[in-house]
């Protein structure tokens, strides 16, 4: 009644199956098996990470830094655009500004030369809360004040939802293609690359 199975090996070990499609060990049950389940083009069978797409696309931290040889104040973070001097009022420069002073680092260091910490704080954020002033690109003065959200974040979000094309276009070229680190580009989700035949 259980849909318990157990072949017992003699001299070897059992093995349980289950008719129920379900496994005592991880708490997991299937339902009974579709075709739509197998395709990666449906929501039943597709990864949920990479929509059944097999890829996903990152932002590439070697593509945002290419110059480690530079400092943030000369625009180290290539993807944000800080480098020319009537940026620095503007709201990249002044979260960088933030980030760095709150962290006790100059901004003048090469960028290779930056405690490896802080680099990754930069890379993928911090719950530290900054507060700074910066220029709006609409004209006058606007506050911040949030945490850090990270350069790596920051550029897939904004790639990910904005509408503008130019915005994703400039966003592109610090993104690659690479293979779904859930399904390894199988395309389906792990329940059905579970079934075996």
């Amino acid at each position: 009644g259980d849909g318990l199975v157990v072949i017992d090996i003699i001299g070897d070990k059992e093995i349980t199956y289950s008719t129920k499609l379900a496994c005592i060990y991880h708490d997991v049950a299937i339902p009974d098996l579709s075709a739509a389940m197998f395709s990666f083009n449906n929501p039943l069978g597709a990864c949920p990470h990479c929509s059944g797409l097999g890829s996903v696309y990152k932002v590439e931290p070697s593509l945002v830094v290419p110059n480690e040889d530079k400092t943030l104040r000369e625009g180290a973070i290539e993807a944000w655009d800080t480098s020319d001097s009537d940026k620095e009022s503007g709201y990249y420069f002044k979260l960088l500004q933030a980030f760095a002073k709150k962290n006790k680092i100059s901004m003048d260091i090469p960028y290779k030369d930056l405690p490896e910490d802080f680099k990754d704080k930069l890379m993928n954020g911090s719950e530290e809360i900054l507060e700074f002033d910066f220029d709006s690109r609409f004209g006058g003065k606007r506050q911040h004040k949030s945490n850090f959200e990270g350069i790596l974040p920051n550029l897939e979000r904004r790639y990910r939802n904005s509408s503008s094309n130019l915005v994703k276009e400039k966003i592109e070229k610090y993104i690659v293609q690479m293979p779904c680190p859930s399904c390894h580009g199988a395309r389906l989700n792990d329940l059905m690359l579970a079934v075996k035949v």
